[in-house]
């Protein structure tokens, strides 16, 4: 089966629409499928872009024996490359690669007949959309026909789906940023899940997160599936409600959002669910004067706001605060144990965690490494790593995650079970491991000779939160950030690399 893709950047629609047709091996046309992200792209972002929809949807539709066409050579020849790239080009990428490890090949090729009409036609649809200046009824019309259509459906004609939402250019946020706030992203989820938790305040100094923290709980698939609209606002620091009115507006199909009355705002949100972002509060802001409804358990809408101060989360009468320092805090504690109440270990912990600047993932496997350890030399040691120079100057939290990286590898109990994680840095690329397959590449690379003493090694780096077990315990993963700084920066170099994979047919 052949699958032919492309993208194409509408500059003045600030829209960026890519399309692809399925094909069987006659050439005989089997599907369509087209969609759009928010945005002005650049082209090779564009195609990558459309590229990691299409796998998905060939993933998803469990398609098989399937070859991708693309013409752009930049992006098929990155793709199909190797290497860390930390921009949010590179997380396109490397999330490609991800999807093309389920079997899947990509190709060069030209752009055949079948799949510019398709592209063409789709065109002037969103043409229309875009330039319409209907009433608002007709353009909520449109809206409803998007949500309605379902790209895991293979139908015979061009297929509308709702690809609008993670892939946005906006809502790219780099991999090593989301490492950031990996381990507190999932605690305000749960909270967000609360039917009784409507209004959510995230408070904490410049630097912490909060930003970061939104931008993640934006992209999450859980929220863009809950909520018909995701509103995100950066409010300003002098405080203008007609200009916070109007971005709201922006970004809800109404058919006026150059000029809008509080009453039409609030009409039209008191008739959806939604999902508000107000990030960056400095003072209160009545809710009800700028036409946002309060959100209830009823309506199931939802606010969430980042403030430096934990008294205007009060003043906007939230029902949870959250202080981000004391979270991080908390997951710190948790995972080391009661040991860091002890009175010699509770200043040299505050160091610790200040030393990892917030960072979630730092801190978690800070933690992790220092678990039930009452030594006070150890704890120094934490602290002279954590300030080490760092092994690179490009980027904070790149220098952080090594120096946490080389203290925690350092911490393993034996040579084997590093030898095992080098073998998982070196071989499974973006990939999740079976437990099973794990183990047998490992007895296979004679790095260990029993199973069971390969469930030990596996229970290790398990408990040292280097790899990731999903909750039944039979599937493994290595994150992607921290493969890349291991190969990179703490394992010795390829030459003295002593762990060969055997020849295998």
């Amino acid at each position: 089966m052949l699958k032919t893709a492309d993208g194409a950047v509408f500059a003045e629609a600030y829209r960026t629409g890519f399309g692809a047709v399925v094909r069987d091996s006659t050439g005989t046309f089997i599907a369509g499928l087209t969609g759009w992200f928010d945005g002005d792209l650049f082209p090779k972002e564009a195609e990558a872009l459309g590229l990691r929809q299409v796998l998905q949807w060939i993933v998803d539709c469990q398609l098989l024996n399937v070859l991708v066409e693309i013409d752009s050579k930049e992006v098929r020849s990155v793709v199909c490359s190797h290497g860390c790239d930390w921009s949010e080009w590179g997380v396109i990428v490397s999330d490609c690669r991800a999807l093309l490890n389920q079997g899947i090949s990509v190709s060069g090729a030209v752009l055949d007949k079948n799949l510019k009409q398709i592209t063409e036609a789709s065109n002037q649809h969103w043409s229309k959309a875009a330039s319409s200046q209907g009433t608002e009824p007709e353009i909520m019309q449109i809206q409803e026909m998007h949500a309605k259509s379902h790209y895991s459906a293979l139908e015979q004609a061009a297929v509308l789906s709702e690809m609008s939402l993670e892939a946005t250019a906006q809502n790219v946020i780099s991999s090593s940023r989301l490492m950031k706030v990996y381990h507190i992203l999932s605690k305000i989820m749960r909270r967000i899940g609360n039917s009784n938790i409507s209004r959510i305040g995230i408070c904490g100094e410049a630097g912490v997160g909060k930003t970061t923290l939104l931008e993640a709980l934006k992209i999450q698939p859980a929220i863009r599936d809950e909520f018909q609209f995701v509103i995100w606002v950066t409010v300003p620091k002098i405080l203008n409600l007609t200009e916070l009115r109007l971005e709201i507006a922006r970004q809800l199909p109404l058919s006026d959002k150059k000029s809008i009355y509080r009453e039409t705002l609030l009409s039209f949100l008191k008739r959806v669910k939604f999902f508000l972002i107000l990030d960056g509060v400095h003072e209160f802001i009545d809710l009800n004067t700028v036409g946002i409804p309060k959100p209830t358990p009823e309506n199931g809408c939802k606010i969430v706001l980042t403030t430096r101060s934990g008294q205007i989360c009060d003043r906007m009468l939230v029902d949870l605060k959250i202080n981000l320092e004391d979270l991080l805090w908390r997951l710190f504690c948790e995972n080391v144990d009661e040991i860091v109440y002890s009175s010699n270990l509770q200043m040299l912990a505050r160091k610790i965690v200040d030393s990892c600047c917030y960072h979630s993932h730092a801190i978690f496997l800070m933690s992790k490494a220092l678990k039930d350890e009452s030594d006070v030399d150890v704890w120094n040691n934490a602290i002279e790593t954590m300030n080490m120079q760092p092994a690179s100057p490009e980027q904070e939290l790149e220098h952080i995650m090594v120096n946490v990286l080389k203290f925690s590898y350092h911490r393993l109990p034996d040579d084997t079970t590093r030898r095992c994680l080098k073998n998982c840095a070196l071989y499974f690329e973006n990939q999740e491991i079976a437990r099973e397959s794990l183990i047998d590449n490992w007895i296979s690379d004679d790095l260990t000779d029993m199973y069971q003493k390969g469930q030990k090694v596996l229970e290790t780096l398990v408990n040292a939160g280097l790899l990731e077990s999903s909750e039944d315990g039979h599937i493994f993963k290595l994150h992607e950030t921290d493969r890349c700084l291991l190969l990179e920066h703490v394992f010795p170099s390829v030459e003295g690399l002593f762990l060969m994979r055997k020849n295998k047919n």
